[in-house]
């Protein structure tokens, strides 16, 4: 099989890619080594990251208005807060932190508890993880937490932890992916208003 074709059959595939490629949302880069692995064994060869991104250029042309969209994004809000750090919870006082009216997260597997919340508030001096907040109007759809974690992937941001409640979802990741996501989250409302304002 060519390269092109191989490129085409694994965006075409993946709605996530198809949806990037139309939107402009994704580095192709990170969109080249996601689907390296399925070029490769299409082509029974070892693809070049960069001939992968020629071929997606070739075929983001193609793409234009045709591809589905979330149309759940476009009421969405968002908020984003720095200055986190994280702590096990038999180290934290968790009453203390909740009646700071600061936010914070807690997970727990059972046997230990995790905490993400302001440094300052869990003594800590380094502040590198930070948490974005993603509200839906009504509850958040099924899927958006694996669209959102896919398509912050496509974009080269690897959050550690994505969590659900009800119409909101918590993202947890480096201090200085903040920016790229709340970018995102924007672009993603941008995109569901102009496909509503078309309709």
């Amino acid at each position: 099989m060519k390269i092109q074709e191989a490129v085409r059959l694994a965006v075409e595939g993946n709605p996530l890619y198809s949806l990037v490629l139309s939107t402009g949302l994704a580095n192709l880069s990170a969109v080249a080594r996601a689907i390296k692995p399925l070029v490769d064994a299409a082509t029974g060869k070892d693809v070049k990251i960069p001939t992968i991104v020629k071929a997606l250029e070739r075929l983001e042309k193609t793409f234009g208005s045709t591809t589905t969209r979330p149309e759940d994004f476009r009421y969405v809000e968002s908020v984003a807060y720095s200055g986190m750090a994280e702590a096990e919870g038999g180290t934290v006082d968790l009453n203390a932190i909740y009646k700071s009216g600061e936010p914070f997260v807690a997970l727990s597997d059972g046997s230990k508890t995790w905490v993400l919340a302001p440094a300052r508030l869990l003594g800590r001096a380094e502040a590198d993880k930070g948490l974005v907040k993603v509200v839906f109007p009504r509850q958040a759809p099924v899927g958006a937490v694996t669209f959102l974690v896919q398509l912050m992937r496509a974009v080269g941001i690897s959050p550690e932890h994505v969590l659900r409640h009800d119409n909101q979802i918590y993202i947890v990741a480096k201090r200085e992916d903040l920016p790229g996501i709340l970018d995102l989250v924007e672009k993603m409302k941008k995109v569901a208003e102009g496909m509503l304002n078309v309709q």
